[in-house]
C-alpha cells in the first residue's frame, strides 16, 4: 500500500539512479506518480516532440493526469479526469494519447461494482495546458458494448485536429459461439469523436473481419500520424473444430495460437487496405501475445509483442516499419526472459527519426533504424528498476518510462532517459 510518509533515507535509496548502460543515461531521479489521496494502481505516459509529457493513472478514487515540462518538471496540480459515482469502479490502467500540439486524451473502463460483467469505455480530451475540451464521454454503445471478460481490450488515439479514435472489442451481434451463443465471436470496433464527445461516425464499424467460430481479441493499441490517419493493432486467437475420421465422427476443439494483426485507418475513419497479419517466427506453435504499436508523425511505426512457446520461456520481439507498412531490414528480437506475467506486456515508443525503444518487465532496449540504418540494439538490456507499464519518446534522443517499483510497495514512478549512438 502507499505509505503516508517515507523517511528521507529510505526515499533517497528508493529514488537512486539505476546503473548506467552504454548509450542510455537516466536523466534526474525517478519521480513519484499519484497523490496521497489518489495513489496510482496503474499508469501510462505520452510525450510531445519537445520533451514535455503527461502521465495518467487510476486509483480507487478515479482517473487522474499530471503534466510535465521538458526535463520532468511538474506543471500545475494533478488533474482529476473522472470520479466514479456510487456503484461504479475504474477497471485497469487508462490509455493516453498526445498529438503534436501537446493536447492529450485519456480512455478508461468503468465497471458496475455489483456486476463486473457490465463494463463501458469512456474518454476525455484536454488542451496542452490542462484545460478540458469537454466532459467525459462514452465510446462504446449498447449495440456494441465493451466485452467484459477481458482486460487491455480498449485503445484511443488523438489526431492533430483533436479527433479521438476509440477502439474496443465487443461480441459481434448475431454471431454465436460454440454453446448457446456464449461467448460468441468478438469483433474490433472503431468510432471517432470530437474533443467534446460528439460522434463523427454514424455508427461503430467492425474492422477485424471477425468471422471465425469463436474469436478472442485482446491487447488493442492505436496511434495517429500528422496527416490524420491511424494505426490499430491487436492480438486474436480462435477456436477451430476439427473432425477426425471415425464411424460416428469425432470432434475436437483446438485453440489456435494467437497472432498479431495491423490495420491502417484513413483520416475519415475508413480502413486503408486489408487486415495485415504479422508473421511470427518459424517456431512451431508460437503464440503472439500483447502487441503494442507506436507511430510517429510521418507514419513510421514500431511494433513489439511477446512470443509464447509451449513449455518454454517467452520471447519479446520488436520490429520497425516504414510509413507504407513495409518491414525495415533486420529484426529486433530481444533475448528470452523467464516466463512470467510481466513479460507478456511489452510496450514500445518511437520518435520522429524512426528510432524506438522496446520495454518489457523491468528491461528496455533502444533501436536506431532511423539514423543508423540497422536494427542492432543500441546497447545490451538496460534495467529500468521498474515493472514498466508505459513508454513515450520525444525528439532529441530522449524518452520516459513509467511503472511500478520492484520493492513490493506497489508505488508507481517515472524515469526520464537520454540515449546516444
Amino acid at each position: 500500500m502507499k505509505s503516508a510518509s517515507i523517511c528521507a533515507a529510505a526515499l533517497s535509496a528508493l529514488l537512486a539512479l539505476p546503473v548506467q548502460a552504454a548509450g542510455i543515461t537516466p536523466v534526474g531521479p525517478m519521480f513519484a506518480i499519484g497523490t496521497a489521496q489518489a495513489p496510482a494502481l496503474g499508469s501510462s505516459v505520452a510525450m510531445r516532440a519537445d520533451g514535455s509529457f503527461a502521465v495518467a493513472w487510476y486509483s480507487r478514487a478515479g482517473v487522474f493526469a499530471q503534466r510535465y515540462a521538458t526535463g520532468g518538471v511538474p506543471q500545475g496540480a494533478a488533474i482529476t479526469v473522472y470520479t466514479p459515482p456510487a456503484g461504479k469502479d475504474v477497471r485497469g490502467q487508462p490509455t493516453l494519447s498526445m498529438n503534436a500540439a501537446g493536447d492529450f486524451a485519456l480512455a478508461w473502463v468503468v465497471e458496475e461494482s455489483d456486476n463486473v460483467a457490465v463494463r463501458t469505455m469512456w474518454a476525455r480530451v484536454y488542451r496542452a495546458d490542462g484545460t478540458p475540451l469537454g466532459t467525459a464521454f462514452r465510446c462504446d454503445d449498447d449495440t456494441h458494448p465493451l466485452f467484459a471478460n477481458a482486460d487491455r481490450n480498449h485503445a484511443l488515439a488523438l489526431d492533430d485536429a483533436d479527433h479521438a479514435l476509440a477502439a474496443w472489442s465487443a461480441t459481434v451481434p448475431g454471431k454465436t459461439g460454440l454453446l448457446n451463443g456464449s461467448p460468441g465471436v468478438q469483433g474490433l470496433y472503431l468510432r471517432r469523436f470530437t474533443a467534446a464527445g460528439a460522434a463523427l461516425d454514424a455508427a461503430a464499424q467492425e474492422i477485424s473481419g471477425a468471422g471465425t467460430l469463436l474469436s478472442q481479441i485482446d491487447s488493442l493499441s492505436a496511434s495517429a500520424a500528422d496527416d490524420g490517419h491511424y494505426l490499430v493493432s491487436w492480438s486474436a486467437s480462435s477456436l477451430e473444430v476439427i473432425t477426425t475420421p471415425s464411424p460416428i465422427g469425432s470432434h475436437q476443439t483446438v485453440l489456435q495460437p494467437a497472432v498479431v494483426h495491423l490495420r491502417q485507418i484513413d483520416s475519415s475513419g475508413r480502413p486503408k487496405g486489408a487486415v495485415a497479419t504479422v508473421l511470427s517466427s518459424a517456431e512451431e506453435g508460437e503464440g503472439m501475445l500483447a502487441p503494442r504499436t507506436a507511430m510517429n508523425g510521418s507514419g513510421e511505426f514500431a511494433l513489439a509483442w511477446a512470443g509464447q512457446r509451449p513449455l518454454a520461456a517467452n520471447f519479446v520481439h520488436s520490429q520497425a516499419y516504414s510509413a507504407a507498412g513495409v518491414v525495415k531490414a533486420g529484426a529486433g528480437v530481444d533475448v528470452p526472459r523467464a516466463l512470467c506475467c510481466n513479460n507478456s506486456n511489452p510496450v514500445v515508443a518511437i520518435d520522429a527519426a524512426g528510432d524506438y525503444v522496446a520495454a518489457y518487465a523491468d528491461r528496455l532496449r533502444v533501436y536506431m533504424p532511423g539514423r543508423l540504418g540497422n536494427m542492432q540494439p543500441l546497447s545490451a538490456e538496460f534495467s529500468a528498476a521498474l515493472a514498466i507499464t508505459g513508454a513515450a519518446m520525444g525528439s532529441g534522443n530522449q524518452f520516459v518510462v513509467v511503472g511500478a517499483d520492484l520493492n513490493g510497495a506497489e508505488d508507481f514512478y517515472g524515469q526520464l532517459y537520454s540515449f546516444s549512438s
